[in-house]
């Protein structure tokens, strides 16, 4: 038991381990009242998977990061996604399960949180579709630098109806959104993302605000005049 931590770092990328990843996180017991930053780094390994959520309070820090990239993960287990593990309103939130494969359905559930930093990859994985309203949960006033990353699955059907139930988005900086090579998507572009190009239209994003939507290489068709 580490009643001291505030900070926790492990680094076991680039080995061969197997197995579940809670094999490797569920060593550590912390006190969930001090831990403020779990970074786990354990890309390029053998994992298949992520193993259910620990109950130790290493999730529990104001600041999560999971880099778990080119490993062998095909599914996640629905306790490991669940709200009430993390942190409830996290400064920092990253997961990056890119180049694994996972496959079926992008749900709200890779939605857990909404932090003020908030980072979700799923590139190059074989994931079919995304959930019409997928963004539904995430609380954009909350989050200043936004990113979503679904390049190079197998997506297909139409992207998520909306990014937001209500706009304005006032206290986004940066905004990133790729759907690129995905070429079994269909439809037209959501009108989410022609406002988007124009500040005024989203809401009003502060002047030095970065927005980034990747289309590239997709099924999407239709025209791309911006919407009154």
């Amino acid at each position: 038991h580490y009643s001291s931590l505030t900070s926790i770092a492990i680094s076991i990328s680039y080995n061969r381990f197997t197995g579940s990843l809670s094999n490797i996180y569920g060593l550590l017991t912390v006190d969930e009242a001090i831990i403020t930053a779990t970074q786990i780094y354990a890309s390029n390994n053998q994992f298949t998977e992520l193993g259910s959520a620990p109950s130790n309070g290493v999730m529990l820090a104001k600041s999560f990061r999971l880099w778990a990239s080119v490993n062998s993960f095909t599914s996640i287990d629905n306790s490991f996604l669940t709200t009430g593990v993390f942190h409830p309103n996290p400064n920092s939130f990253e997961l990056d399960l890119s180049t694994n494969r996972l496959s079926g359905t992008i749900t709200k559930t890779f939605i857990p949180v909404t932090a003020r930093t908030f980072s979700l990859n799923l590139k190059l994985n074989e994931m079919t579709e995304i959930e019409a309203d997928f963004f539904a949960p995430f609380n954009w006033t909350a989050c200043a630098v936004c990113s979503f990353d679904f390049s190079s699955n197998l997506l297909t059907g139409s992207l998520p109806s909306r990014i937001a139930n209500t706009h304005p988005l006032p206290n986004t900086q940066r905004l990133e959104i790729q759907f690129k090579n995905n070429t079994g998507l269909t439809g037209a572009i959501p009108t989410y993302l022609l406002s988007s190009l124009i500040p005024s239209e989203i809401g009003g994003f502060e002047s030095s605000a970065i927005i980034f939507i990747s289309l590239a290489d997709t099924g999407i068709t239709g025209s791309l005049s911006i919407p009154d």
